[in-house]
Formats: C-alpha cells, sequence, structure tokens
C-alpha cells in the first residue's frame, strides 16, 4: 500500500520521533502508520461523491442519510467522517496526493496589457458619459 519511500526517509522519521518523543520506533512501526495514514487519506478522497457537500464552517460532509448509505457501501472507513472532517487531511494530501494534483490543459500564454482599449458595439453603453 505505501510507495517506496528511501531508505534515508525512515532513518530521519526514527531520529525525528525519538526526539520529539522520546521514544524510538521501528522502520515497520513506520511504514504502518503511515500506511493508516494514507488509508486516512484515501477514504476522505472517496467520501466526495455526487449529493454530497462539504460545509466549511461545520468542517464536515452534508449528506442525506440515502447518500451516507451509497458512502459507506463503497468504503466502510467513511464512517469516521460523518460527523467531523479529517483535521490533519492537508498535511496527508501533501504526503500522497502528489498523483491528484490538477492538471492544466492549456499552455498558451495570456498577455494582460495594464492600457485599456475602448470596445464600440454601436450601442451606448451605461459607463459612457
Amino acid at each position: 500500500m505505501l510507495p517506496d519511500f528511501p531508505p534515508w526517509f525512515f532513518m530521519t522519521a526514527q531520529k525525528e520521533l525519538q526526539s520529539n518523543t522520546g521514544i524510538q520506533f521501528t522502520e515497520a512501526e513506520i511504514k504502518q502508520r503511515m500506511d493508516f495514514m494514507k488509508l486516512r487519506y484515501k477514504t476522505f478522497k472517496q467520501v466526495q461523491t455526487e449529493g454530497a457537500s462539504w460545509d466549511v464552517g461545520a468542517q464536515y460532509l452534508r449528506a442525506n442519510d440515502d447518500v451516507w448509505e451509497k458512502i459507506f457501501k463503497k468504503t466502510p472507513f467513511a464512517g469516521a467522517y460523518y460527523h467531523r472532517d479529517d483535521p490533519h487531511f492537508s498535511k496527508l494530501a501533501r504526503l500522497y496526493g502528489l498523483d491528484n494534483v490538477k492538471k492544466e490543459g492549456e499552455t498558451e500564454v495570456v498577455v494582460i496589457s495594464d492600457q485599456t482599449e475602448k470596445i464600440s458595439d454601436g450601442e451606448p453603453s451605461c459607463y459612457e458619459k
């Protein structure tokens, strides 16, 4: 489940965790926790479905019971997000969401000028004096 990380990544993570918590984690323990974090990320992404909308103020997904039932069938772990969002989603997306980067289709450069030019269409404008 976990993408391949270089060995130095786990050595660095082990040192940081021990420095911050005083606990020595093995590489296997770090991988297990990272797999769980990836599951959280993927589950929250799957909750975003038609008929559901994100309530920014309340920080949870609004959906009627029928939509939630469909979500639960698709991904059983989604129950964790029935009442609240994932508070660490943006951090998880930085680690696991690199394949979801929006790619722009257009490569044409549009030059925006500092000068304006009046375009007449033959009709009087409400902005003309």
